[in-house]
């Protein structure tokens, strides 16, 4: 039986440590029912849950993870994968580039393309700067 009393945890599990660890939001039709449903609780206790413990609604609390994952993909030293900015985006979970940029720009103060020219002011490995477009190597010898 799931346990409600405890303030930091839901259902007697960190909520936080599930999603980063199961990645839910990975899923773009994650609904607060199916969230509810794998953490074996109902959707009235998770909504409330979120509401007020992490002082944000459902979709906000899950975005959130979204763009955490998106901005790790961005900060990321793999350079065999690469992606445009808008694949970065269905990958985390969104399901429109659109809400992926605006979602973005609402939470870090900037597009994704300004984030990575900003981050590399000078350069010297791939950039994902537009959406479904090949990954270019810019070098400073280019500049």
């Amino acid at each position: 039986m799931p346990n409600h009393t405890s303030g930091k945890t839901l259902i007697g599990c960190d909520i936080d440590k599930v999603m980063q660890e199961k990645r839910y939001h990975q899923d773009n039709t994650l609904t607060l029912q199916k969230l509810a449903q794998h953490l074996g609780t109902n959707r009235q206790y998770l909504s409330n849950y979120i509401n007020q413990e992490k002082h944000m609604t459902f979709y906000d609390y899950i975005n959130d993870f979204r763009l955490e994952e998106a901005k790790s993909m961005l900060d990321g030293k793999d350079t065999e994968n690469q992606h445009s900015l808008e694949d970065v985006a269905m990958m985390s979970g969104f399901n429109s580039y659109a809400t992926f940029l605006r979602s973005f720009k609402k939470k870090f103060g900037q597009t994704p393309s300004q984030y990575l020219v900003n981050k590399n002011p000078r350069p010297t490995k791939n950039l994902l700067l537009y959406p479904k477009q090949p990954i270019f190597f810019l070098t400073c010898a280019q500049f």
